[in-house]
């Protein structure tokens, strides 16, 4: 690939190639094909994990402008402020985030700096509209120009704002938080910037991928398709385009790219392209501003990699995150009420979590359609059947001998003979059963050393 001829941040500058995404948009983008039946799932499921991990950013420059006149090179009176609006993700619980590169590199915004400085000498009638219309189109022209925050700094003075999806109902929107940019690798060198925030609760984040994309993956790309006025809206809900990789292996001056189908936006540079596993293969990166059909770039997964190696960051997900991904997978196992649990969990420690907040809402209208599967059902059937056995044992083997015995020994005692013996004063017989001789009265419980006899049964 050769190396990129790009148009910054949507300025009006022609004989550019590529539009830069974050400002510019892509014209007329094809419909990206409809995902299978069988991929609603995993198109739901990541496009779930990759809005909440999503986040708004919105870039402001501030510069003079550095400039020649009838006098040589002059600085400008006044300051100018450019703003861009881009979209990134979390990349860890403690407020870790990635975006494009172009997204915080003042390069990109040079042309627009002089846009708005030769507009402002327009108005006040010092150049002409054809004189500035020059300029704009002859880099040439402006030779030795450049913007900075102030004659001693080298560029314009940049702040980064980062803004979170936030739950519809219940919660305050609170300001965004302004973000330390720790790294910046512009379009021509990766096109990825890694900034840090400090959050005040755990950051729904993503993971990135160890597996490298191929041809005719599945993927989803999430971004706000805004401009800077609608980026700032904490309310509004990041876009999800699926697609497919298309090309794994794009470079650009050593970099690499992946080139994706997946219809991509103004104001979705920056965001995560996520593969069926609910991980992060790419970057929202640039698209060739003149082509008809769905042709966009991302950093590649090596970049991204790069990134997080070097800066030693975790990817260990939080547990209010795991227990999200758990609702998940509860609720499209059509298993209602767990889901619900595992939503009411994360909501506990992250209250904004805009997604939690979605999927419990319909986990709880699904609860008549609660699922129980086959397996459980036969597992309870199952033990229904053991308890019976063991019921059946236990009459088998306990209660029906005891119930015996007790019959055979009143039987044995309502037919045992009687044994009978002579009384010793009268010399009739009696039943040793009893204690008295039935003729005299008298008691004869002791030994008795008298002839016995057995009779049958005493009536």
């Amino acid at each position: 690939m050769k190396p990129l001829a790009r148009q910054s941040l949507g300025s009006s500058l022609v004989g550019r190639t590529l539009t830069v995404l974050s400002v510019a948009a892509l014209a007329a983008l094809g419909a990206t094909p409809a995902a299978s039946a069988d991929e609603d799932e995993a198109l739901e499921r990541a496009s779930a994990i990759a809005k909440s991990a999503s986040v708004k950013i919105v870039t402001e420059y501030t510069g003079y402008i550095y400039y020649t006149n009838a006098d040589g090179f002059v600085w400008s009176d006044d300051a100018y402020v450019i703003k861009s609006g881009c979209t990134g993700f979390a990349v860890s619980p403690d407020g870790h985030i990635l975006t494009a590169g172009h997204c915080a590199d003042p390069g990109e915004v040079t042309a627009k700096f002089f846009e708005g400085f030769l507009t402002d000498q327009v108005k006040e009638g010092l150049i002409t509209v054809q004189t500035a219309n020059e300029l704009l189109a002859d880099p040439t022209a402006t030779k030795g120009w450049k913007v900075a925050g102030s004659p001693s700094s080298a560029a314009a003075n940049v702040k980064v704002e980062v803004t979170q999806t936030v739950a519809a109902t219940g919660i305050s929107v609170g300001k965004p938080y302004q973000a330390v940019v720790l790294e910046n690798q512009p379009l021509d060198r990766g096109d990825i910037t890694l900034l840090k925030v400090e959050p005040n609760e755990p950051m729904p984040s993503l993971q990135i991928s160890r597996a490298k994309p191929k041809n005719g993956d599945f993927v989803v790309a999430a971004g706000w398709p805004a401009s800077v006025e609608g980026v700032v809206d904490p309310g509004s809900e990041p876009t999800v385009e699926d697609g497919r990789v298309t090309n794994d292996s794009q470079t650009s001056n050593g970099s690499p790219f992946i080139q994706t189908n997946a219809p991509v936006s103004q104001g979705m540079s920056g965001g995560p392209v996520v593969n069926r596993q609910d991980e992060a293969v790419g970057l929202n990166s640039y698209g060739p501003s003149k082509e008809t059909q769905s042709f966009n770039f991302a950093a590649g997964l090596s970049t991204l990699q790069g990134v997080i190696d070097r800066h030693s960051i975790s990817q260990e997900l939080s547990p209010a995150d795991k227990a999200f991904r758990d609702g998940l997978d509860a609720y499209f196992e059509g298993k209602y009420r767990s889901a619900a649990e595992h939503f009411t969990s994360t909501l506990d420690t992250i209250p904004s979590h805009a997604q939690a907040q979605k999927y419990k809402g319909l986990a709880i209208q699904n609860y008549p359609n609660e699922k129980t599967s086959f397996l459980w059902i036969a597992i309870w059937a199952l033990v229904g059947l053991a308890i019976i056995g063991l019921l059946a044992l236990l009459v088998i083997r306990v209660i029906l001998p005891r119930r015996r015995q007790r019959n055979q020994a009143t039987l044995a005692g309502q037919s045992a003979p009687a044994t009978r013996k002579h009384c010793p004063d009268c010399g009739q017989m009696y039943s040793t059963a009893g204690k008295f001789c039935t003729a005299t009265g008298r008691s004869h419980d002791g030994p008795q050393d008298y002839p016995t006899e057995q009779l049958g049964p005493i009536s």
